[in-house]
């Protein structure tokens, strides 16, 4: 009987550091999963703070881009206003340089007249002045 008990006993120690060994595993096991757990939530944060600057960062660009779209418009209605004024300015001195050789020519034909008429005006002098 105490043969017994004895091989009893050396299989219950057996048994009992098989089971210790198969929970050092388990909670090994179970320390290795905690930490990838939390190297996972550490990620995950780290990414979902990533993924803000990520949509910060598109936010602004859009804003950026429909700002110097605005410039853009308001550059080009005034640059358009600008050769607006040119285009009315230029029309106006060819209008004046028109005007200008039209006044021109009819300076130089009025000249002429005077000319003409000064020398009638004397030819009638230098007439009065013989028959006086």
């Amino acid at each position: 009987v105490n043969t017994r008990v004895t091989e009893l006993a050396a299989v219950q120690e057996h048994d009992t550091q098989d089971i210790y060994g198969v929970m050092e595993d388990a909670q090994g096991r179970q320390t290795e999963i905690f930490q990838r757990v939390e190297a996972l939530v550490d990620d995950s944060q780290f990414h979902y703070k990533t993924g803000r600057l990520v949509d910060q960062e598109a936010r602004c660009s859009r804003e950026a881009w429909a700002h110097s779209i605005g410039l853009s418009s308001a550059v080009y209605f005034e640059l358009q206003g600008y050769m607006t004024h040119t285009w009315v300015q230029d029309q106006r001195i060819n209008a004046h340089d028109t005007l200008i050789a039209t006044l021109t020519t009819q300076l130089s034909s009025l000249q002429g007249h005077l000319v003409t008429t000064l020398s009638e005006i004397q030819a009638l002098q230098a007439r009065e002045q013989a028959r006086a």
